[in-house]
């Protein structure tokens, strides 16, 4: 059907209006009226009076594809396309992939050009700009100042061993001690450790009662996380006790190589009664 008083063709089934084309070119379905809508994006518009939708089909292992171009120019600049044979969405820029969906719901942003970023998430004050939720394990989560913070960093079950996986983690252990030389007895506080990338800080107290005095004096710290020590400066601290103005002992920390654990050692004073050692040392994850 032509309406001649204003320009416009309009295809109608079961006495309902379906189809208009009007007179500056503009095609709507489902609407009279389709230059009603903005401008920048209403040379197809559909309407439903419920939901409303335009599906692409292709043959079985193909692709669908929704291309934009520059009038007038057959190159591909943009693009959205559906792979069936692998169910993975991807969105393209320059007629290259830049994002891509798998049917698993995995999603990968492709490396930018130098000097690009790859993703950047924009938040308002108070909220955070990037969140990365895992379930019952809580979550990780990045201000919009840029600050990172997670629900789950600290005393996390799940295991933050290994060298592969450089993680961002901190806790508390009760380490076991060992009385090497010189040590009657000893007893741990609760301690508490950091790890960034594969490096883990430790800090804590033992109780030492040495055997002698004016002695040397070590005792075996275990590890928060394990590592595989092959020198001695792989690990590396201090420690100190201070029990009154008069008694101030002032201790090492290094790697023990054939246990894979910390060396606490000192020359113990005059009084060999059971002291309080404070100690902070730093180690790699080998």
């Amino acid at each position: 059907m032509y309406l001649s008083a204003a320009n416009t063709l309009s295809l109608s089934s079961n006495t309902t209006q379906r189809l208009t084309i009007e007179s500056g070119g503009t095609v709507g379905i489902g609407t009279a009226t389709p230059s009603s809508y903005v401008s920048t994006a209403n040379n197809l518009i559909v309407v439903g009076a419920t939901t409303a939708g335009i599906s692409i089909g292709c043959g079985a292992n193909n692709v669908s594809t929704l291309n934009f171009v520059n009038s007038g120019s057959a190159a591909r600049d943009g693009f959205i396309n559906y792979a069936t044979v692998v169910d993975t969405l991807s969105i393209g820029t320059s007629d290259t992939t830049r994002i891509a969906i798998t049917s698993g719901g995995a999603v990968t942003v492709q490396a930018p050009s130098a000097g690009n970023v790859a993703l950047t998430a924009n938040g308002v004050a108070g909220t955070d700009a990037f969140s990365v939720v895992g379930g019952t394990s809580g979550n990780f989560r990045v201000t919009e100042r840029g600050l990172p913070y997670g629900t789950s960093l600290h005393n996390n079950a799940g295991a933050v061993t290994g060298t592969t996986n450089q993680y961002i983690a901190s806790g508390t252990y009760t380490p076991t001690l060992t009385n090497v030389t010189n040590v009657a007895a000893s007893t741990s506080a609760k301690a508490q450790w950091m790890r960034v990338g594969n490096v883990v800080t430790v800090s804590g107290q033992v109780q030492i009662d040495a055997t002698a005095a004016t002695a040397y004096t070590q005792l075996g710290i275990s590890l928060p996380i394990a590592s595989n020590l092959t020198l001695a400066t792989d690990l590396s601290g201090t420690a100190a006790c201070q029990s009154g103005p008069a008694i101030q002992l002032v201790g090492s920390v290094k790697g023990d190589l054939t246990n894979d654990r910390a060396a606490l050692e000192y020359y113990v004073g005059a009084d060999a009664g059971n002291l309080p050692y404070s100690y902070i040392f730093m180690y790699e994850i080998l």
